[in-house]
């Protein structure tokens, strides 16, 4: 575990989609330890979001609670954010992080496909930031970082369909950001490279050699090294809004 350096985000309602495994949990485990009140979502896997209960309940976290919610949906996004709402009465900081895979060749890609990547790694946005925003207006202060991906700043094949969603929210974030830049609310983004989750274990060693053969600093990221990005754009980049923070070890250059 990190060491806990300060208290920056004491009693600060966090919510962190996406929070039960990788990087969602790195990053809530990293609020906790700033002192947050973080809410872990989930969609599926409630074991897992039990240890990461478990693991920021270890930290300085001012309080910490689990809501299952599919932020692909409508509905179940706006619930979320209202039962926040509703226990807290504000939400001051969003990390939006959900997201999934599919490799596909486009000609072989399946609508199904497309549809799901799309609903989760970038409809969600909208409807969390929708339901959201109207409180952080009212109080005219919030913070939102959006997860993105170093697949939003260049092409893989058999990605069309986690690319498009990736390049999307680079433009989401900067519109959400200069629509909301009056109201003292800042949105910005995180774009990790190649990142030591489940969503690589899958690889073969010589799937990860390729992979790594790209990286100026010829290794992955840590979870908890993306999860510091997030605590930096919070309480130290504090001019910035509308910018993506490259977390890459080189891959964009």
């Amino acid at each position: 575990m990190q060491e806990q350096t300060n208290l920056a985000l004491l009693n600060k309602v966090a919510v962190v989609t996406g929070s039960s495994r990788g990087i969602g949990r790195a990053i809530a485990i990293r609020l906790g330890q700033m002192g947050a009140k973080v809410v872990i979502n989930y969609c599926s896997n409630e074991e897992e979001a039990n240890k990461a209960l478990e693991e920021v309940k270890n930290t300085a976290a001012s309080s910490v609670q689990i809501i299952k919610a599919d932020v692909s949906k409508p509905t179940e996004a706006k619930n979320l954010i209202d039962t926040v709402l509703s226990e807290h009465q504000k939400v001051d900081i969003l990390i939006n992080n959900a997201a999934i895979q599919r490799a596909t060749l486009v000609h072989k890609m399946k609508d199904a496909d497309w549809e799901e990547v799309m609903a989760l790694n970038l409809s969600s946005v909208f409807y969390l930031c929708r339901a959201v925003l109207p409180k952080m207006i009212e109080s005219r202060s919030g913070e939102i970082v959006n997860i993105g991906s170093a697949s939003g700043f260049m092409a893989h094949k058999g990605a069309a369909s986690y690319v498009a969603s990736k390049y999307g929210l680079i433009g989401l974030t900067k519109v959400l950001a200069l629509e909301t830049a009056d109201y003292g609310i800042r949105v910005n983004g995180v774009a990790p490279g190649i990142t030591d989750t489940d969503m690589i274990k899958g690889l073969t060693d010589a799937a990860k050699e390729r992979l790594l053969s790209g990286i100026p600093m010829k290794r992955m990221a840590k979870a908890e090294e993306i999860a510091e990005m997030v605590a930096f754009i919070l309480t130290s980049a504090t001019y910035s809004t509308g910018n993506f923070f490259h977390a890459s070890g080189g891959l964009i250059m």
